[in-house]
């Protein structure tokens, strides 16, 4: 009966492993354009992940007056979109925690703030890291916490900021029980409490 408890325990979990995503924002439909609508928000084009408020995308492939007339003052970091709003934050939030963050950005009169929190309504602090002006170029900042839920990207200057390739990992490996192993490890239990009775 331990030996059965023992292989239950080591054979019935279920494995979570890291994986590391990039959002490049390309072939990111026009409707989110800021051109085509200052009023739209990203929030829902990405599953597992809510954006907010008023995160654009500028995409220099398409034309006037759709089109994104300063590129070459903020080139993307690749490709040809970028991400962008004219509020001063973007919010993004996590349905489940990754254990890092980091964006490319280019602040051509000012620098670029980045809040790391441990939950989703942002009342935890993690950390923080700043960025410098940088025009015409692109810089990268990136936070390395495990659990963040949540993230606030600040701009001194909001209309005179993109940014772009955001990176996170997803959970780190994590061995977690599956409901059936959960069941069989009750009934483990169980019998080795019966077994246990009739010893005594």
């Amino acid at each position: 009966m331990v030996l059965l408890f023992t292989v239950i325990c080591v054979c019935g979990v279920s494995r979570h492993n890291a994986s590391a995503v990039t959002l490049d924002f390309e072939n990111v439909p026009i409707n989110y354009n800021y051109y085509w609508n200052s009023a739209t928000n990203l929030d829902g084009f990405y599953p597992g992940l809510s954006f907010g408020p008023g995160a654009t995308i500028l995409d220099s492939r398409f034309d006037s007056p759709y089109g994104w007339p300063n590129a070459g003052m903020f080139p993307p970091h690749s490709g040809t979109a970028v991400l962008f709003t004219d509020q001063p934050y973007i919010d993004l939030i996590f349905d489940n925690p990754v254990s890092d963050f980091g964006i490319w950005y280019t602040g051509f009169q000012d620098g670029v703030h980045i809040d790391a929190y441990s939950d989703s309504a942002m009342n935890t602090l993690l950390g923080s890291v700043s960025g410098d002006k940088n025009p015409y170029a692109n810089s990268k900042l990136f936070l390395d916490f495990p659990n963040i839920m949540a993230v606030k990207i600040r701009e001194d200057n909001p209309s005179w900021t993109t940014l772009d390739d955001i990176t996170f990992t997803t959970a780190l490996d994590s061995v977690v029980p599956e409901p059936a192993t959960l069941s069989l490890l009750g009934l483990g239990a169980l019998g080795l409490l019966f077994k246990r009775k009739k010893i005594t």
